[in-house]
């Protein structure tokens, strides 16, 4: 990215300003800042999706009487229903070419039965808004009830899956509130509360907590595998997600939760509370909050390098280029194969937080050894 693009972020709207500066601190001047959120959070995210998760649509136009049964069942329900945006969207990661993820939150089983026969209606609608596609609401953006995610059998219990997992996750630490009026971090805390108050779980829920993040992740590293080798997807830019996006959510999620453990020891509900404002923070954000301070140059390093990677994947042409490459020659030195350079930008960005581990007191890295690794 070139130094004229970088000093354009001076140019931009106060708005923008103002809402990155009280959250970045003396970040917000680091070469690797400057270039995250030229990326992201001011350029490279599409406008239309910047707009949605920062100023949820009201689905005024969706939930319009005018356009038929559909809209006049989805203006019936819309109080107790949260359309939460996942994915690159919820992690303020969307490039211009991404979709969205989709998951509506019910309040209960009662409003999901009667919200179901409106579902597809509600993405298409969407997905014409926005002029992009909208996940089609099977498998892990399927519509749920707040029930089925309080429920504590499926939280370690009988009903506990990779499915149902993966949804519990993504609404608790990854998503934004994209429309409806049921707020998100209604859902959020209620969800911190089942693991505090299941049979499981009491008395270690911050463990649980722990145990579900990282057995989220470590079902992304597996399942990716398993969606290269059976379902013949595209292995070289998932690989590459996982090694940067998916790596940087879980190194976020990991240094905030044992960070405010030792920011807010005074109780519980104190504690609850930073987990809730540090989950709805995206992950750079969450990990600036959490650890920037003295270690502000391996922040700025650790984003640096997630810049890189969200910079080369905005790009159509090397998308294509790295679509087409074969794993057996993915190594190959040919101008038209960026895996090689991509890799090693994965591997120093690993080699940041390695470090930047290693530099934390002796508490925060037992807490990392105690709840995330032992």
């Amino acid at each position: 990215m070139s130094k004229s693009a970088i000093d354009n972020i001076s140019t931009r709207s106060d708005s923008d300003q103002a809402r990155l500066a009280p959250i970045a601190g003396p970040l917000i001047d680091s070469e690797g800042f400057k270039r995250l959120h030229l990326t992201t959070f001011l350029g490279g995210l599409s406008p239309k999706f910047a707009h949605l998760v920062d100023a949820p649509v009201s689905f005024t136009d969706i939930a319009d009487g005018s356009r038929g049964d559909h809209s006049i069942g989805v203006a019936a329900l819309i109080d107790d229903i949260c359309f939460v945006a996942a994915g690159s969207v919820g992690r303020y990661e969307a490039l211009p070419a991404s979709d969205l993820d989709l998951i509506p939150v019910c309040m209960s089983d009662e409003v999901l039965d009667r919200y179901r026969p409106h579902d597809g209606f509600v993405r298409k609608s969407l997905g014409d808004k926005l002029g992009r596609k909208v996940s089609a609401g099977s498998n892990l953006t399927k519509a749920v009830s707040l029930d089925s995610l309080l429920n504590p059998d499926t939280i370690g219990g009988s009903k506990d899956n990779s499915r149902a997992l993966t949804r519990r996750i993504l609404v608790l630490t990854e998503g934004k509130r994209a429309g409806g009026q049921l707020p998100l971090r209604d859902i959020r805390a209620k969800l911190l509360d089942a693991y505090a108050g299941s049979e499981r779980t009491r008395g270690k829920h911050v463990l649980s907590l722990c145990n579900d993040i990282g057995r989220h992740y470590r079902t992304l590293c597996i399942e990716y595998k398993a969606k290269v080798d059976v379902d013949e997807k595209d292995w070289c830019t998932r690989n590459l997600k996982l090694r940067h996006s998916r790596k940087l959510w879980y190194f976020s999620s990991m240094m905030s939760i044992v960070a405010l453990a030792s920011t807010h020891p005074d109780g519980r509900e104190s504690y609850k509370s930073g987990l809730l404002r540090a989950f709805a923070l995206s992950p750079t954000l969450r990990l600036v909050n959490s650890v920037a301070g003295e270690h502000s140059r391996l922040v700025g390093k650790i984003l640096d390098h997630f810049a890189c990677f969200l910079n080369a994947m905005s790009e159509d042409s090397r998308r294509k280029a790295l679509s087409q490459i074969d794993h057996g020659a993915r190594y190959e030195n040919d101008l038209n194969n960026p895996f090689p350079a991509m890799k090693r930008n994965s591997d120093a960005l690993h080699a940041a937080m390695s470090k930047l581990i290693q530099e934390q007191e002796a508490r925060i890295r037992q807490r990392i050894l105690d709840w995330f690794l032992l």
